[in-house]
């Protein structure tokens, strides 16, 4: 006799989505939280052995970021859509693993360039946040936020775990064979995740988080919505005001990460003591994901965003404040620091730490499961373009005023103009007010999607609650 199904009512009963948690965070440790945090870590061996320059090694990053950004609109959605999450992350993790072993291998930089601008490029898009936060939003709804913020820890964790052991591998053994060994360390993932990944609760017979998960949580209007095609989101004002907003907010964070050290080098910090507190203010974003994640399920997602952009605001006044005062000054870890900086750290590690997953939750609620995937893809490119902006005013304030100090009040206005565009965009509800017909008669742009709804449909009245 076989086993009855799991009955998802069950208070005590362990949700599986958990587990398409954690798979979705080491799936994040392993491909984005290496690409990203370990190029850098190789740049100097690439000019010594290659005869790169150093701007060559920002333009091959650059090149790979700029085919993430066509695969993200154009490919990876479709992917997804056609033969699921699970299926496009273990191409992916086939591709990149291959990609990382063929650049150990390369005989010359025009060789490196094309490998990391197409396998690695492609393989880690596929095993990246589209795949994973579109199997999460389907997962998971009243606790999304978490789940979501969960699951970005992995990216974050790879700049405290992969760098030091890069670094400590290409030290005795060579940056080929640290590349083939990341390599194999990629191609781990594939087992687990063909043998317990779940696109959706339906594949093991459950209807969605459990009922007493739900008790007093309302879904958002767009939860069951019928699937948007590309042109449909586009065209879309909402949308694009929420991508925008998250586009100048992700160029503030990523400008200010890539120049902190210079910064603190620059107010005369020793290379020692600028690392060591840009390690803290890793550590305080990766905590800052999942402390986010609770205030994003209790609270209109909306709010839980303007709180971190604010958390962020604040923080860019108290580092301007530690460059002309140093208010209680004092030693941390044997670094030199004052109340302000600390505080300044702890303040943008948590907001930016909170701030991508809730930005990912708002937009599964405004707009609906079955039309996310589409809509974190297109999001990518722009968001992409805002980051590539403000590097571009960013760089040329600096280079004008010789000086990092400008670039605090470029990012200020790049924030103001973020909160601006989500204050502008209407709550989940409100937009169901006024444009009921987004929500009707949308294109669903493959059969996967036509049953997808339909499973939806059946068990609607079951995850929705009064």
């Amino acid at each position: 006799m076989s086993d009855p199904a799991p009955n998802p009512q069950s208070p005590a009963r362990y949700y599986y989505g958990w587990n398409m948690v954690a798979l979705a965070t080491a799936t994040g440790l392993f491909s984005v939280g290496i690409v990203f945090y370990t190029h850098g870590v190789f740049r100097s061996y690439l000019i010594e052995d290659f005869g790169f320059t150093a701007g060559e090694t920002f333009e091959v990053y650059a090149l790979h970021i700029a085919v993430v950004a066509l695969l993200s609109f154009a490919v990876t959605p479709r992917m997804i859509e056609r033969i699921g999450a699970k299926r496009t992350i273990l191409i992916g993790c086939f591709c990149l693993s291959l990609g990382l072993f063929l650049v150990g291998l390369s005989p010359n930089k025009l060789f490196y360039f094309v490998v990391f601008a197409t396998l690695i490029a492609f393989g880690n898009n596929c095993m990246g946040m589209i795949a994973t936060r579109t199997t999460l939003v389907f997962w998971f709804e009243a606790r999304r936020a978490q789940a979501l913020s969960f699951a970005a820890m992995g990216i974050t964790a790879g700049g405290i775990l992969h760098v030091p052991v890069t670094t400590w591998v290409i030290e005795h053994y060579g940056w080929r064979v640290t590349y083939q060994l990341l390599g194999l360390t990629v191609l781990t993932m594939a087992p687990i995740v063909a043998l317990f990944w779940k696109n959706r609760p339906e594949d093991i017979g459950l209807e969605g988080e459990p009922a007493h998960w739900k008790t007093g949580f309302k879904s958002a209007p767009s939860e069951n919505a019928p699937a948007m095609n590309s042109k449909q989101i586009l065209s879309n004002g909402v949308f694009l005001l929420v991508a925008l907003s998250l586009g100048t907010s992700s160029a503030c964070w990523s400008v200010i990460l890539q120049s902190l050290v210079s910064d603190f080098r620059e107010q005369g910090f020793s290379p020692h003591e600028a690392a060591g507190m840009f390690s803290v203010l890793t550590t305080v974003i990766l905590i800052g994901k999942p402390l986010y994640g609770p205030v994003g399920d209790k609270i209109d997602r909306k709010w839980a965003i303007l709180w971190t952009l604010l958390m962020q605001f604040a923080a860019l006044g108290l580092f301007l404040l530690s460059r002309f005062y140093r208010p209680f000054a004092f030693e941390f870890f044997g670094t030199p620091s004052d109340a302000a900086l600390l505080s300044a750290m702890v303040l943008f590690g948590i907001g930016v730490g909170g701030c991508q997953p809730l930005y990912s939750a708002y937009m599964a609620d405004l707009f609906g499961k079955h039309t996310f995937v589409r809509a974190a893809g297109i999001s990518v490119p722009l968001v992409i373009g805002c980051q590539l902006v403000g590097y571009l005013i960013n760089g040329i304030v600096v280079d004008a005023t010789q000086t990092l100090l400008w670039m605090w009040y470029v990012m200020s206005g790049f924030y103001v103009v973020s909160l601006v565009l989500l204050m502008l965009v209407p709550r989940a509800g409100e937009l169901a007010e006024r444009s009921p017909s987004l929500y009707e008669g949308s294109l669903v742009p493959s059969a996967i999607d036509s049953e997808l709804i339909q499973d939806s449909s059946s068990h609607a009245a079951d995850r929705h609650e009064p």
